[in-house]
């Protein structure tokens, strides 16, 4: 997929973090979906996925097909085969690998590991290169919670890893069906011991399934639209209803609907959560329009506050403060992002940030800072506020994912689709280390790529799109070989 700067061309989105932590980018819509999580606070995953099963209302933000036509893929973390690393393709250095500080003590028994994810079960890796079938893509999206790992994907149901050894706790066979192509179990996050999961056992069915975090057990399911994600926001889940598409909130506990938001006629409408509260935003049901209808939504009642109507805008990439933000797309492909449009989530006032000329490809936002990743291997990071060009850095690693910053150890890390982890300097975009690949295979060649880095206290967990699930130290990426 080309780089550019429309809805076509490729972006991906991403929830702000806070100072002095490890933050990644999030699935689209989806509130608190942090590339992992420290301290055993509660986290949604990457992709989003964003980061999730590609679920999206009929002609609005096609950037986000990720595989074929013929069926959906997951956003997030993959995991698959197992390679064994030539001469060459061991992790390369720029400087010093441990400079720097550490943002959290490795979790207790840690070690470095390697897994294979696929419809038939969790394997450690044990096969050359390619073993899982050259071109055979799973894509799994994972969620942590503390040193628990919550992944599913395209053709297996969820489970649940012990991120400190890579060990299966539990398998939900119930969700998904391997032989079905289009069946797929999303991790969308982890709330009161639940995880709560977008479910597609087959086509055209869909499901929002809560289950236990301990046990696996399914505590609640409903059935949902599949034109539309799901999205938390607080004690809320959002989904779609099937049939009428009215936005329903949920409490996560119980599945309970609290209340129901009708799609107004001639309208399509997704749900959206950030920063704890929830959003509708909503286009001309034809799909011809390039307006989009931003609408905050009561979280008692549902009750809609229409914010702004934004031309040519991306899905929201997260919050910075109280503003949300978008990023403006221009009418020609290739074309770098116009700019920024920082919509003021109380008074609906929306303000542009002229962006550089280098804002283009996949557009996330990850520790208070815009980044621009481009297939080439160019990462670009700019200042959300001024739409000032901070750096530009230049890799030989094409098709990178989403990024994730740690603060205090002053580094973004990203991966592509074959499992290869960069990390770059967050101050100067300097190259400090990239690993080898784990996988012969890179994905879809057509695709944006949307492999992400979760954080579980000090160690890094990622993975390729071929199923393959590994986690490095970042103060020491070599694992030994």
């Amino acid at each position: 997929m080309a780089d550019g700067a429309s809805p076509r061309g490729g972006g991906a989105v991403g929830a702000a973090g806070s100072a002095d932590r490890t933050v990644g980018t999030g699935r689209a819509g989806s509130e608190g979906a942090a590339g992992g999580a420290a301290g055993g606070a509660e986290a949604g995953g990457g992709a989003g996925r964003a980061g999730g099963l590609l679920r999206w209302p009929r002609g609005r933000w096609p950037r986000r097909v990720l595989g074929s036509l013929a069926s959906l893929t997951a956003l997030g973390l993959g995991c698959g085969a197992f390679l064994l690393f030539g001469p060459d393709d061991g992790v390369r250095t720029s400087g010093p690998v441990g400079r720097g500080v550490r943002a959290a003590a490795l979790p207790d028994g840690w070690r470095p590991w390697e897994v294979a994810l696929h419809p038939s079960g969790v394997t450690p890796k044990a096969g050359p290169a390619g073993s899982a079938g050259l071109g055979e893509v799973f894509d799994p999206q994972c969620v942590a919670r503390g040193t628990r790992l919550f992944c599913g994907g395209m053709g297996f149901p969820t489970v649940r890893l012990d991120a400190r050894s890579g060990r299966l706790d539990w398998r939900t066979d119930a969700l998904s069906d391997p032989a079905e192509m289009a069946s797929g179990s999303q991790p969308i996050g982890v709330r009161g011991g639940l995880v709560l999961v977008h479910d597609s056992p087959s086509e055209g069915s869909t499901r929002l399934v809560a289950l236990d975090a301990e046990s696996g057990a399914e505590v609640w399911s409903r059935e949902v639209s599949d034109s539309a994600e799901a999205a938390i926001a607080g004690d809320l889940v959002l989904d779609s209803a099937p049939g009428d598409g009215a936005i329903t909130a949920r409490h996560t506990a119980t599945g309970e609907v609290r209340w129901s938001y009708p799609v107004p006629p001639g309208q399509e409408c997704s749900p959206a959560g950030h920063a704890g509260l929830p959003y509708a935003l909503c286009w001309a049901e034809d799909g011809e329009s390039d307006t989009t209808l931003v609408r905050r939504l009561d979280r008692a009642s549902g009750a809609p506050t229409e914010l702004a109507r934004l031309r040519n805008v991306d899905e929201p990439l997260g919050t910075d403060g109280r503003d949300l933000l978008f990023l403006r797309y221009q009418e020609r492909d290739g074309a770098p992002y116009q700019s920024l449009v920082r919509l003021d989530a109380v008074t609906g006032k929306p303000r542009e940030v002229r962006m550089p000329r280098l804002a283009l490809g996949h557009g996330s936002l990850a520790g208070g800072r815009l980044f621009f990743v481009q297939s080439s291997g160019r990462v670009t990071a700019v200042d959300p506020r001024s739409g000032r060009t901070l750096w530009s850095s230049m890799s030989d690693v094409e098709r990178l994912g989403l990024p994730s910053v740690s603060t205090r150890e002053h580094t973004v890390y990203l991966c592509n689709g074959s499992g290869r982890v960069l990390a770059l300097d967050l101050r100067d975009g300097g190259e400090r280390w990239q690993t080898g690949p784990r996988s012969a295979d890179s994905g879809f060649g057509m695709s944006m790529e949307t492999s992400a880095v979760l954080r579980v206290d000090g160690a890094l967990v990622a993975s390729a799109s071929d199923g393959t699930l590994f986690s490095v130290d970042p103060n020491s990426p070599d694992p030994g070989r």
